[in-house]
């Protein structure tokens, strides 16, 4: 079973991946892709929604070490944590800049050399600690 940008939008995602175990057969697997918490897409995704501009509702943002604490509440075996992406893989600095400047876009010159720095440091970080700061998060689940 697949469940990609599902639990985010659930007040109490417990029920929501309790109720995924529930339809799993024995032995099988749920994979489950989410908002990584330490994420420049999450930072952007909670000041939009302060601000009511977040035009996908409510929704919420996990750590590595709670999504797989999750799974293992619901009764499933973690299998493998993973993660992808960065801050610039969905066009955030551009989302932020249009909302605080109007037409302004990161890959402008003055802003060419921020972004390549930033990108950097994600990908620099992404080498050394993995999944801990990419944009999302997958776990790989078995129900024993």
């Amino acid at each position: 079973m697949f469940s990609q940008g599902v639990l985010e939008h659930f007040p109490d995602p417990g029920r929501a991946m309790s109720e995924q175990v529930r339809v799993l057969r024995p032995g099988g697997r749920l994979i489950v892709d989410v908002p990584q918490r330490f994420s420049g897409y999450a930072v952007m995704k909670r000041w939009k929604m302060r601000r009511g501009a977040w035009k996908y509702g409510w929704e919420t943002d996990f750590t590595a070490a709670g999504l797989r604490r999750l799974g293992r509440r619901a009764g499933l075996r973690v299998d493998r944590t993973m993660g992808y992406g960065h801050w610039r893989s969905w066009g955030e600095p551009a989302w932020i800049m249009r909302d605080l400047a109007g037409k302004l876009s990161w890959r402008l010159p003055p802003f060419r050399p921020v972004d390549k720095v930033y990108g950097a440091l994600w990908a620099a970080l992404e080498r050394r600690l993995g999944h801990h700061f990419c944009q999302n998060l997958v776990v790989s689940f078995i129900k024993p």
